[in-house]
């Protein structure tokens, strides 16, 4: 189902970025992290950031510590980065409380 709204919807974000949820569950990394590329081609402002937190859990799920700490120093730096309308500062906190676990 969510294959085929990624097809009848090519310009949405959605479909892939459940796709990567979807996947990131079934433990199928590699297709999560396709699916995780093309969510983060289509989102733009905060939502990007739920995007690259999934992203980095993918990585951490693959084993590759390193590509999830770059991901997430990439949506703290991004969250800081928004305007006040967007920022949150509990989401910033979340990030860097995720990024201070990592190995």
């Amino acid at each position: 189902m969510l294959e085929a709204s990624e097809r009848d919807f090519p310009e949405d974000y959605n479909p892939p970025a459940r796709l990567a949820t979807a996947y990131k569950a079934m433990k199928r990394w590699d297709d999560a992290l396709a699916a995780s590329d093309r969510a983060l081609a289509r989102a733009y402002g905060p939502r990007k950031l739920r995007l690259l937190q999934t992203r980095s859990e993918i990585q951490i799920g693959r084993g590759d510590a390193a590509a999830a700490r770059r991901t997430l120093e990439e949506a703290v730096a991004m969250a800081e980065a928004l305007p006040e309308g967007q920022r949150s500062e509990s989401t910033i906190a979340s990030l860097k409380k995720q990024l201070s676990a990592l190995p």
